[in-house]
């Protein structure tokens, strides 16, 4: 099985780095699958002290094959489409400009209540459960995202530095996955033109270095905030490599995967049950608290781990509606890569929900089901309280603005 996985990703990987095509959500996709699967290229699982050579089982190898037969299937039909001029000839309009102005106004907004809520000082805290994660906080990060691509992509540079700084303001949080949105956001925007990726060392190296500052800042972030020099020379000093996101996030994340589908093990919810917690706001009006599939994997999957595993959308699939279930969501996963890709050169709206899109393009396989619709439906919130703000306030200024400029004339 390890040697068939080898051959279905070398064909995969060689067909996106040779053929010139466009940098898009399939290359990030496809390096998101590679990375969170990387323990499948070896066979065995490890977590230092507490997993130790846990082989994987061929289920999750069947269900991995499929995955990127999926892909590779898809990514070929995709190129296919992307060829058609009259394709790429739609959806050249703009946002407006307005419009766009309203999102950013939005995210300040958010970011303000949220520091009168949980106040400044709160987000200076070194542990990071401190922290409210209140809803305006997560609308604000959301919203600096959405105005950052909007920027990017019609090159309004005070909106992309302003909502930057945002952005860098969750990192130094201690969240890194929404700059790690971001970047792969800027690459897809700016990479216009077809090129081999073999041949774009620029682009390369940029995800390269990225990828290790984003390792290596989780062990020192604590340093950061305090600016204390000592603690960050601890820091680098007592990293544990077997312990690094770049080895050990892959393997927890796998390793979630491979106890569910070797012991078969389900969800504490019946498929209704699971069904009505995912519906946006059902906390109101369902009288028992939701415990997240992560919670559930460290509570019945790794009790005697002490430190977060992460989740894993197809094992919470699994674990719900069975096998079934799990391969229906990965090809609606991959189809959704499909109609977006399609989606950004047709419709210009598109690029609204693109932070939604990516972040659950890239970090599927690490987060649950909830995180999905959330981002989602924080993307879809956002779009409708700027478009209300735009419809009420903005219209009529630019309204007043044609009639005296008129009457000037």
């Amino acid at each position: 099985m390890i040697l068939l996985y080898w051959t279905i990703s070398v064909i995969n990987l060689a067909y996106l780095i040779f053929k010139k095509r466009n940098i898009d959500l399939f290359t990030i996709g496809f390096l998101s699958l590679i990375y969170y699967t990387l323990p499948a290229f070896f066979g065995t699982i490890s977590l230092g002290k507490h997993i130790v050579n846990m082989q994987i089982h061929n289920k999750v190898y069947y269900f991995l094959i499929f995955l990127q037969l999926l892909f590779l299937i898809v990514i070929v039909f995709n190129d296919k489409r992307i060829n058609n001029k009259e394709l790429k000839e739609k959806g050249n309009k703009q946002v407006s400009k307005y419009y766009i102005f309203c999102i950013f106004f939005l995210t300040i907004l958010f970011y303000c209540i949220e520091f009168l809520i949980s106040g400044f000082d709160t987000f200076f805290s070194l542990d990071k459960a401190e922290i409210r994660m209140t809803t305006f906080y997560g609308l604000g990060i959301w919203g600096a995202l959405m105005s950052f691509f909007l920027g990017i992509k019609y090159k309004y540079n005070y909106i992309i530095i302003g909502s930057l700084i945002f952005i860098l303001f969750s990192l130094f949080v201690g969240s890194r996955a929404y700059i790690a949105t971001a970047i792969l956001g800027c690459i897809l925007l700016l990479s216009k033109n077809k090129i081999r990726l073999v041949n774009s060392w620029r682009n390369i190296l940029v995800l390269i270095i990225s990828f290790l500052f984003l390792v290596f800042y989780k062990t020192i972030y604590t340093a950061v905030k305090t600016l204390d020099s000592d603690i960050l020379t601890n820091s680098i000093k007592n990293i544990n490599f077997s312990e690094l996101p770049f080895f050990s996030e892959s393997n927890a994340i796998l390793s979630n995967l491979n106890v569910i589908l070797l012991y078969e093990i389900k969800n504490e919810y019946s498929v209704l049950e699971y069904s009505l917690h995912q519906i946006p706001f059902s906390s109101l009006f369902l009288t028992d608290k939701y415990v997240t599939f992560s919670r559930f994997v460290s509570a019945n999957v790794h009790p005697d781990i002490h430190f977060g595993m992460g989740g894993n959308l197809w094992g919470e699939i699994y674990s719900v509606f069975g096998f079934v279930g799990m391969y229906i969501a990965a090809i609606l996963w991959v189809l959704l890569i499909y109609i977006t890709n399609i989606s950004l050169y047709k419709f210009r709206g598109t690029i609204l929900i693109l932070p939604a899109i990516i972040y659950v393009v890239f970090y599927v396989h690490r987060i649950d089901l909830s995180f999905v619709i959330g981002s989602f439906q924080s993307n879809i919130f956002i779009i409708f309280l700027a478009f209300l703000f735009y419809s009420i306030y903005i219209k009529q200024f630019i309204r007043y603005k044609v009639m005296d400029y008129t009457l000037v004339k």
